[in-house]
């Protein structure tokens, strides 16, 4: 795939590849940011009332074109609709 030069590109804010001590540490973090936060769930494998586990994300953010955001953004709606139809049978 090719990048139009003129499309401005969003760096990344970390050094990438992390050292693996370091990216271990930053995980366990955002972990426990996750669920300090509201970003966790009950397991459904294993439910218990007394854990949780921390709802799936990503570290590192990836940049895409605004066009193709705007694409998705359109989108919604009718996955919403779809979702909520299939929902109601």
């Amino acid at each position: 795939m090719s990048v139009d030069p003129n499309t401005p590109v969003l760096r990344n804010c970390i050094h990438l590849p992390l050292p693996e001590d370091e990216l271990i540490e930053v995980t366990g973090k955002a972990k426990d940011y996750a669920i300090m936060h509201g970003a966790a769930m009950r397991s459904k494998t294993s439910f218990s009332p007394d854990s949780l586990n921390f709802a799936p994300f990503v570290l590192v953010l990836s940049s895409f074109r605004r066009k193709e955001f705007e694409k998705v953004v359109g989108l919604q709606p009718i996955i919403n609709r779809l979702m909520h139809n299939v929902g109601q049978r």
